[in-house]
C-alpha cells in the first residue's frame, strides 16, 4: 500500500512536470508485477489519472501555458471516448486488451528508441 502510493507520487510529479501520462507506466506493473486483471487496471488508472490530471491543470493554469481552445476539443473527444470505452471494453476478451496493451507499449518503446538514436 505504502508502495504503491509512493510510486502515484512518482509518477504524478512526473506527468506534472513532463506532461507525460503516468498512466502508461503504472498498467503494466499492475498488470505484469501485481497480476491485476486489465480491466481492473484501468478501472483503477482511470480513477486515478482524473486527480492527477486535475491538480496538474490546477497548477499549470498560473503559467498561462494552457492552450484552452484546443484542450478543450481533446477534453471533448476524451470524454466522448471515455464514455464509449466501458462498454466496449467489457465485450473484448483480456487477451485482445493484453495484445492492444502490449501492441502500444511496443510503439511507444520503439519511438524512444528511434527518438534516442537520433539524438547521438
Amino acid at each position: 500500500m505504502i508502495f504503491g502510493m509512493g510510486l502515484m507520487f512518482f509518477l504524478g510529479v512526473v506527468t506534472g512536470v513532463i506532461g507525460v501520462g503516468g498512466m502508461i507506466l503504472i498498467i503494466p506493473y499492475m498488470v505484469y508485477v501485481l497480476h491485476y486483471s486489465l480491466k481492473t487496471t484501468i478501472a483503477i488508472t482511470t480513477f486515478t489519472g482524473v486527480f492527477i490530471s486535475l491538480f496538474a491543470i490546477i497548477a499549470r493554469i498560473p503559467s498561462g501555458s494552457m492552450d484552452w481552445e484546443f484542450a478543450i476539443l481533446l477534453g471533448v473527444g476524451g470524454l466522448i471516448g471515455g464514455l464509449i470505452a466501458p462498454s466496449l471494453s467489457a465485450k473484448i476478451p483480456d487477451a485482445i486488451l493484453k495484445l492492444s496493451l502490449n501492441t502500444l507499449l511496443f510503439i511507444i518503446i520503439m519511438t524512444v528508441i528511434v527518438d534516442l538514436i537520433s539524438i547521438i
